[in-house]
């Protein structure tokens, strides 16, 4: 099947895709399971910030779990990506169609390193890591 979530403003939550062709997004996904797409491309959107702590799980079929249509620096917070393959590849997790450049932050996880990288610099010698 195909899905055309093209409502901005709406939440889809914890919702399992299986088995279609590409979603093209405008609404926001938050902990979905997106996994075995039957297309070259699983999620289409011009907003990459609206998908939150989904899962992605390449299909074999192959291709890009996620195709950003808006150049643009975004939110991507908590996405998971499995069975892709490395950027510039035909199946890597994300395929940058927008004709320009495109930025993603996760704040969560930098913010976590941060705290990694303070503990580490704190630490005197001898004490356990």
């Amino acid at each position: 099947f195909k899905v055309d979530l093209m409502s901005p403003g709406v939440l889809i939550t914890g919702a399992n895709i299986s088995r279609c062709y590409t979603t093209t997004l405008a609404s926001s996904l938050a902990e979905c399971v997106i996994s075995d797409c039957i297309d070259s491309i699983a999620v289409s959107t011009a907003n990459p910030g609206n998908i939150t702590n989904c899962s992605f799980t390449q299909g074999d079929s192959g291709g890009h779990a996620i195709e950003i249509t808006q150049p643009g620096t975004y939110s991507f917070v908590g996405n998971t990506f499995e069975d892709y393959g490395l950027d510039g590849t035909t199946d890597a997790s994300i395929y940058n169609n927008s004709g320009g450049h495109v930025v993603l932050n996760d704040v969560e996880r930098e913010r976590a390193l941060d705290e990694i990288i303070r503990w580490l610099e704190d630490a005197s010698p001898g004490r356990p890591l």
